[in-house]
């Protein structure tokens, strides 16, 4: 665990700190305590109070607060968003994904019950 941690295109697996600052460079998973800047850069996993991100991509961003421009993410779970950021799921969406796909699974479970006891 670090207190501030700065890359330059370059990569790392784990990041553990209170502030991350990365400039096109790429992290899988990142836990970071207060705030993580991001300038074209991408992660995996992006866990932090305060995200600011530019040009960048995050697979998964969980954050109290996000401040984005011309960014990307699949899933993002934020209390506070502001500025442009394209996401494939939000909270929203996650939700309905979920239940759709418990309910196919449950119909699937449902129909091979009936169908196992005609034999």
């Amino acid at each position: 665990s670090a207190s501030e941690v700065k890359m330059y295109q370059s990569g790392a697996e784990v990041i553990h700190a209170d502030r991350l600052e990365t400039h096109q460079s790429g992290v899988v998973l990142a836990n970071v305590k207060e705030e993580a800047v991001l300038h074209q850069s991408g992660a995996g996993f992006l866990n932090t109070r305060q995200a600011q991100m530019e040009g960048s991509r995050v697979a998964i961003l969980m954050a109290d607060s996000v401040s984005a421009e011309n960014s990307k993410a699949v899933l993002v779970l934020a209390g506070h968003v502001e500025g442009s950021i394209e996401t494939l799921f939000d909270a929203n969406a996650a939700l309905r994904f979920g239940l759709g796909v418990g309910l196919a699974l449950g119909v699937i479970w449902l129909l091979r019950g009936l169908l196992g006891r005609r034999r």
